[in-house]
Protein backbone atom coordinates (compact mmCIF):
# COMPACT_ATOMS: atom_id res chain seq x y z
CA UNK A 1 0.00 0.00 0.00
CA UNK A 2 2.88 2.21 0.33
CA UNK A 3 3.19 2.33 -3.36
CA UNK A 4 -0.36 3.42 -3.65
CA UNK A 5 0.11 6.16 -1.17
CA UNK A 6 3.40 7.10 -2.74
CA UNK A 7 1.82 7.77 -6.16
CA UNK A 8 -1.26 9.56 -4.83
CA UNK A 9 0.52 11.85 -2.51
CA UNK A 10 0.52 15.37 -3.82
CA UNK A 11 3.55 16.54 -2.06
CA UNK A 12 5.80 13.83 -3.39
CA UNK A 13 8.50 15.41 -5.46
CA UNK A 14 9.47 12.15 -7.05
CA UNK A 15 5.99 11.56 -8.36
CA UNK A 16 5.78 15.10 -9.65
CA UNK A 17 9.14 14.77 -11.30
CA UNK A 18 8.53 11.34 -12.80
CA UNK A 19 4.91 11.74 -13.64
CA UNK A 20 3.73 15.31 -13.79
CA UNK A 21 -0.02 15.64 -13.79
CA UNK A 22 -0.31 16.80 -17.34
CA UNK A 23 1.78 13.92 -18.66
CA UNK A 24 -0.43 11.25 -17.13
CA UNK A 25 -3.53 12.45 -18.91
CA UNK A 26 -4.86 10.77 -22.07
CA UNK A 27 -4.09 13.93 -24.02
CA UNK A 28 -0.45 13.73 -22.94
CA UNK A 29 -0.28 10.13 -24.15
CA UNK A 30 -1.73 11.16 -27.50
CA UNK A 31 0.83 13.98 -27.74
CA UNK A 32 3.63 11.60 -26.83
CA UNK A 33 2.50 9.07 -29.44
CA UNK A 34 2.15 11.86 -31.99
CA UNK A 35 5.69 13.04 -31.21
CA UNK A 36 7.04 9.52 -31.63
CA UNK A 37 5.07 9.12 -34.86
CA UNK A 38 6.36 12.46 -36.13
CA UNK A 39 9.91 11.42 -35.32
CA UNK A 40 9.39 8.15 -37.20
CA UNK A 41 7.73 10.02 -40.05
CA UNK A 42 10.67 12.45 -40.27
CA UNK A 43 13.15 9.58 -40.31
CA UNK A 44 11.00 7.69 -42.77
CA UNK A 45 10.51 10.86 -44.85
CA UNK A 46 14.26 11.36 -45.06
CA UNK A 47 14.75 7.76 -46.17
CA UNK A 48 11.78 8.04 -48.51
CA UNK A 49 13.15 11.26 -50.04
CA UNK A 50 16.58 9.66 -50.51
CA UNK A 51 14.92 6.65 -52.15
CA UNK A 52 12.81 8.89 -54.41
CA UNK A 53 15.87 10.96 -55.36
CA UNK A 54 17.81 7.80 -56.19
CA UNK A 55 14.94 6.41 -58.26
CA UNK A 56 14.56 9.78 -59.97
CA UNK A 57 18.27 9.81 -60.84
CA UNK A 58 18.04 6.28 -62.26
CA UNK A 59 14.93 7.20 -64.24
CA UNK A 60 16.55 10.39 -65.52
CA UNK A 61 19.61 8.43 -66.68
CA UNK A 62 17.36 5.88 -68.39
CA UNK A 63 15.33 8.64 -70.08
CA UNK A 64 18.53 10.33 -71.25
CA UNK A 65 19.73 7.04 -72.73
CA UNK A 66 16.33 6.51 -74.37
CA UNK A 67 16.40 10.03 -75.78
CA UNK A 68 19.83 9.35 -77.28
CA UNK A 69 18.60 6.04 -78.70
CA UNK A 70 15.52 7.70 -80.18
CA UNK A 71 17.73 10.39 -81.73
CA UNK A 72 19.91 7.68 -83.22
CA UNK A 73 16.87 5.84 -84.58
CA UNK A 74 15.48 9.07 -86.05
CA UNK A 75 18.81 9.77 -87.77
CA UNK A 76 18.86 6.21 -89.12
CA UNK A 77 15.25 6.63 -90.27
CA UNK A 78 16.13 9.85 -92.11
CA UNK A 79 19.05 8.08 -93.79
CA UNK A 80 16.78 5.23 -94.84
CA UNK A 81 14.24 7.72 -96.21
CA UNK A 82 17.00 9.41 -98.21
CA UNK A 83 18.20 6.03 -99.49
CA UNK A 84 14.63 5.10 -100.41
CA UNK A 85 14.14 8.37 -102.29
CA UNK A 86 17.41 7.85 -104.15
CA UNK A 87 16.43 4.27 -104.92
CA UNK A 88 13.05 5.42 -106.23
CA UNK A 89 14.77 8.00 -108.44
CA UNK A 90 17.17 5.33 -109.73
CA UNK A 91 14.24 2.99 -110.33
CA UNK A 92 12.38 5.69 -112.26
CA UNK A 93 15.50 6.40 -114.32
CA UNK A 94 15.95 2.67 -114.95
CA UNK A 95 12.32 2.35 -116.00
CA UNK A 96 12.66 5.29 -118.37
CA UNK A 97 15.83 3.79 -119.83
CA UNK A 98 14.13 0.40 -120.14
CA UNK A 99 11.16 2.02 -121.89
CA UNK A 100 13.51 3.83 -124.27
CA UNK A 101 15.40 0.62 -125.00
CA UNK A 102 12.14 -1.25 -125.59
CA UNK A 103 10.96 1.46 -127.99
CA UNK A 104 14.31 1.36 -129.75
CA UNK A 105 14.13 -2.43 -129.97
CA UNK A 106 10.59 -2.22 -131.34
CA UNK A 107 11.80 0.31 -133.91
CA UNK A 108 14.64 -2.01 -134.89
CA UNK A 109 12.20 -4.91 -135.22
CA UNK A 110 9.92 -2.82 -137.40
CA UNK A 111 12.90 -1.66 -139.44
CA UNK A 112 14.11 -5.23 -139.78
CA UNK A 113 10.66 -6.38 -140.82
CA UNK A 114 10.42 -3.48 -143.26
CA UNK A 115 13.87 -4.32 -144.56
CA UNK A 116 12.88 -7.94 -145.03
CA UNK A 117 9.70 -6.86 -146.78
CA UNK A 118 11.70 -4.55 -149.03
CA UNK A 119 14.11 -7.40 -149.79
CA UNK A 120 11.18 -9.70 -150.52
CA UNK A 121 9.61 -7.02 -152.71
CA UNK A 122 12.89 -6.46 -154.53
CA UNK A 123 13.33 -10.19 -155.02
CA UNK A 124 9.75 -10.47 -156.23
CA UNK A 125 10.21 -7.49 -158.53
CA UNK A 126 13.45 -8.99 -159.78
CA UNK A 127 11.71 -12.27 -160.52
CA UNK A 128 8.84 -10.44 -162.18
CA UNK A 129 11.25 -8.37 -164.23
CA UNK A 130 13.16 -11.49 -165.23
CA UNK A 131 9.92 -13.18 -166.19
CA UNK A 132 8.84 -10.15 -168.23
CA UNK A 133 12.20 -9.92 -169.94
CA UNK A 134 12.10 -13.59 -170.67
CA UNK A 135 8.58 -13.29 -172.02
CA UNK A 136 9.46 -10.36 -174.29
CA UNK A 137 12.71 -11.79 -175.50
CA UNK A 138 11.29 -15.17 -176.48
CA UNK A 139 10.34 -15.25 -180.18
CA UNK A 140 6.79 -16.05 -180.94
CA UNK A 141 6.33 -19.51 -182.19
CA UNK A 142 3.16 -20.45 -183.82
CA UNK A 143 1.65 -23.75 -183.21
CA UNK A 144 0.14 -25.50 -186.16
CA UNK A 145 -3.34 -25.14 -184.78
CA UNK A 146 -2.85 -21.42 -184.34
CA UNK A 147 -1.62 -20.64 -187.86
CA UNK A 148 -4.60 -18.61 -188.74
CA UNK A 149 -3.94 -14.92 -189.46
CA UNK A 150 -5.73 -13.85 -186.28
CA UNK A 151 -3.88 -16.22 -183.98
CA UNK A 152 -0.53 -14.39 -183.85
CA UNK A 153 -2.18 -11.12 -182.95
CA UNK A 154 -4.26 -12.75 -180.27
CA UNK A 155 -1.27 -14.54 -178.82
CA UNK A 156 0.78 -11.35 -178.83
CA UNK A 157 -1.93 -9.48 -176.93
CA UNK A 158 -2.04 -12.17 -174.23
CA UNK A 159 1.65 -11.75 -173.57
CA UNK A 160 1.43 -8.02 -173.11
Amino acid sequence: MEAKGFYHERSSRVAKTLFPRNENSPQAEVKQRAAVSMSLVRDNKDRWMADIEQRLAVRTAWLTAERARVGQLLAENEKLHADLSASRAETAASRAETDNLQQELQGLRETTQSGLLVQDLRAGLGQLQSALLLAHSTPLTLHQSDQSPEAPQHQHQNQI
